[in-house]
C-alpha cells in the first residue's frame, strides 16, 4: 500500500540516480573537457554534463523530482489539516506551510529552467535559474524548520520517535536540529560553490556543487521522517 512518506523517498532515489547517471557517464568517457568550457577542471560542474547529449536526463530528472519535491509538502500540509498527523496549533504554522509549498513551486521551476537552458547556448539565463533554485530551495527549508520548532514548543502532546531502536527522541525537536544542522552546511557548501566560482577556481567550486547536490538528498529523507507514523 502506498504511504505518503514514499513521496520524498521517490524524489531521492530519481535524484541521486540522475547524479550518479551523469557523473558515471562523464567517467566512462574518461573525464573529457566539453568544448564549450574556459579550461582545465575536475570534476566538472553538473550544468556542463547537462548541457551534452545527457541533457533529456537532466531535464526529465529535475521535472520528476520538482513534481515530488513539491507534493512532499503538499502531503504534510494536507496530513496535518486532515489530522492524520498531528495538527497545527498556530496559524503562523498554516502560513509558513503555504509560503513552503508556494516557495518550492519556484524553487523547482528553477532548477527545472536550469536543466532546460543549458549552460552551453544560454549562459546567463542558466546561472540566474541556478540562483532561483538555491535560494528559494533555502526559503523552503527555513520556513519549514522554523515551523517545527513552533510544533516542538507549542504543540498539545509529545509525539516520540524511537532513534535506532534505542533512543526515545521528541520527533519535532530531531525534526528541527536535523534541518537546522542541514541549512547551515548547505550555506557553507553554497558560499564556497559560489566564492570558488567567482575566484575562478572551477575545480574546487564544481566538488562544492556536486556536495550540495548530494547534501539536497539528506534533506529529503528527513522529509520523510517527518511524513512516516
Amino acid at each position: 500500500l502506498f504511504q505518503y512518506w514514499e513521496i520524498p523517498l521517490v524524489t531521492v532515489f530519481v535524484w541521486y540516480g540522475m547524479l550518479i547517471a551523469l557523473l558515471a557517464c562523464w567517467s566512462f568517457e574518461g573525464h573529457p573537457i566539453y568544448w564549450f568550457m574556459t579550461g582545465y577542471q575536475f570534476p566538472v560542474y553538473i550544468s556542463d554534463i547537462g548541457a551534452t547529449s545527457l541533457q533529456p536526463i537532466f531535464i526529465s530528472c529535475s521535472g520528476f523530482q520538482g513534481i515530488f519535491f513539491v507534493l512532499t509538502l503538499i502531503a504534510e500540509r494536507w496530513l496535518r489539516y486532515k489530522r492524520k498527523l498531528l495538527p497545527n496549533t498556530l496559524k503562523i504554522q498554516v502560513i509558513f506551510a503555504s509560503c513552503s509549498i508556494v516557495a518550492a513551486c519556484i524553487s523547482m521551476l528553477g532548477i527545472l529552467f536550469t536543466s532546460i537552458f543549458n549552460t552551453n547556448s544560454f549562459d546567463h539565463v542558466h546561472f540566474a535559474m541556478v540562483s532561483i533554485f538555491i535560494g528559494f530551495a533555502f526559503l523552503v527549508c527555513a520556513l519549514n524548520t522554523i515551523n517545527y520548532l513552533l510544533l516542538w514548543k507549542y504543540s498539545y502532546r509529545d509525539e516520540m520517535i524511537n532513534l535506532f531502536n534505542c533512543y526515545k527522541v521528541n520527533r519535532f525537536a530531531f525534526s528541527f536540529w536535523c534541518k537546522l544542522i542541514w541549512v547551515a552546511f548547505a550555506a557553507a557548501f553554497a558560499i564556497a560553490f559560489g566564492a570558488a566560482m567567482e575566484e575562478d577556481h572551477d575545480s574546487i567550486s564544481s566538488c562544492f556543487e556536486w556536495t550540495l547536490s548530494f547534501w539536497y538528498g539528506i534533506l529529503l529523507c528527513i522529509y520523510a521522517i517527518d511524513l512516516s507514523p
